[in-house]
């Protein structure tokens, strides 16, 4: 008997191993990009410092985009 031309089986469950390393590789790259993205909008991540309720101070400026609660409403980085 002939062998087949085509793929082989061996060919075949390699190419489908390969496409379940491939998805499981980009959920945890999607997951870890969200938490990134969460970390990234903390007063402590970006300023080094926690939410103050008080205004900047001089040699400092207010950064936006940051998530802070409403009792402590600014974020200030230092300028100097």
């Amino acid at each position: 008997m002939k062998k087949g031309v085509g793929l082989s089986i061996n060919m075949i469950i390699l190419m489908a191993l390969g496409l379940v390393v491939l998805i499981v590789l980009t959920v945890i790259f999607l997951s870890s990009g969200r938490e990134f993205g969460a970390t990234t909008k903390s007063c402590l991540t970006r300023a080094g410092k926690a939410c103050q309720a008080d205004p900047c101070e001089a040699g400092q400026a207010p950064l936006s985009g940051v998530d802070c609660p409403t009792a402590k409403p600014n974020c200030c980085i230092d300028v100097t």
